[in-house]
């Protein structure tokens, strides 16, 4: 396996990664503000 075989697989795995981890804390965001909406509704 050369090098940028190695660079362009290790990008497209922290590239998941982050995407994984945003999803998450955006669910979590949405979540907590529906909480919040709903307790002062």
């Amino acid at each position: 396996m050369d090098l940028n075989s190695l660079i362009t697989t290790i990008i497209s795995s922290s590239a998941a990664l982050v995407a994984i981890i945003g999803g998450f804390l955006v669910s979590r965001v949405i979540a907590l503000s529906s909480e919040q909406t709903g307790i002062s509704g």
